[in-house]
């Protein structure tokens, strides 16, 4: 499924035209992602918020499924990409073909670390996410955990399970 899709399938639901100023800054990239986002973001009120966030930051969020994760024992991971007309990259990459509770799961954790890097304007590459990285949770060069990524994807799970959507009907929920 095309980007443009995924896209429009996400401003349908926010029903009004797409303009600069309203763009989402959370770009799935599959159709797969993007209905969990809508589902989450229907679902659960923690990650609706962690969504109005981003959306009001100058980090724009591109979500990828692909084959190969991280690494070997990574299963998502963001990227910073960069900075350009105002606005910094970043890549959630996520290994495709996981269950669907894990693509929720792991959606919600990746954006966690999207807001924390959204709310620290000095984070533009690798070097200052290490140094933000070190103030605001543990790890190494190429991977930073926070307790409160692991803490958003648990609430975000509990909210969604609360609501009566289980994995499986999850999946067919549109």
């Amino acid at each position: 499924m095309s980007t443009a899709i995924a896209i429009g399938v996400m401003l349908a639901t926010l029903g009004r035209p797409l303009t600069a100023s309203n763009a989402p800054h959370v770009r799935p990239l599959s159709l797969r992602a993007a209905n969990a986002i809508m589902l989450l973001d229907r679902r659960s009120p923690t990650f609706s918020r962690l969504l109005a966030r981003l959306q009001t930051s100058d980090l724009i969020v591109h979500l990828v499924e692909q084959q190969a994760g991280c690494d070997r024992v990574v299963k998502s991971c963001l990227i910073i990409l960069g900075r350009s007309g105002g606005y910094r990259y970043v890549r959630v990459l996520i290994q495709s073909m996981q269950p669907y509770e894990a693509l929720l799961q792991q959606i919600a954790h990746e954006l966690r670390h999207a807001v924390d890097i959204a709310g620290n304007a000095k984070v533009i590459d690798a070097r200052t996410s290490v140094a933000m990285c070190n103030q605001v949770g543990w790890g190494t060069a190429e991977h930073c955990e926070t307790r409160s990524a692991q803490d958003v994807s648990r609430q975000v799970l509990a909210e969604v399970a609360a609501s009566g959507a289980t994995p499986r009907r999850a999946r067919r929920h549109k």
